[in-house]
């Protein structure tokens, strides 16, 4: 294994949509770490903050993600259920309920830390329509 000083932070975002007990879609990809991550990333490290990621926001926005995103279109916040260091990668888990976000139509989605701050997004191409019967489980992780 060769080392560098170099460290590269990367991220992916794994969605499952399930009606009932029954998965209907599943969709990943990369997202894009902002600048404002970038910066909190230091602060955690350097000891200046301790606001680390808590939650996801979806929004229903469209546009591409670019470097000075901060907010999504119309969020919805929810809280993370499970986060946990496995190697180098750093895995959080949120669930959205059948009784949640129902009528919106989602097509971005971000992390976002204790004090509100955007740490990474990802749109897809389409949208998701939030129905009463939907569970919509998501994995971010982020890869050192």
């Amino acid at each position: 294994m060769k080392f560098s000083d170099e460290i590269t932070v990367k991220g992916s975002v794994h969605v499952q949509v399930f009606r009932g007990k029954t998965l209907i879609e599943g969709f990943g990809g990369n997202n894009m770490i902002v600048y404002g991550g970038r910066v909190r990333l230091a602060q955690l490290i350097s000891g200046e903050s301790s606001n680390f990621i808590v939650k996801l926001g979806v929004g229903t926005g469209d546009k591409v993600p670019e470097e000075n995103d901060n907010s999504l279109t119309d969020a919805e916040f929810f809280n993370c259920i499970s986060r946990r260091v496995e190697g180098a990668n750093a895995i959080f888990e949120f669930e959205i309920k059948e009784n949640e976000c129902n009528g919106k139509e989602i097509c971005e989605f971000g992390l976002f830390t204790a004090d509100d701050l955007m740490f990474s997004r990802r749109v897809r191409g389409g949208y998701i329509k939030k129905d009463e019967d939907l569970t919509i489980s998501i994995k971010w992780i982020l890869h050192f």
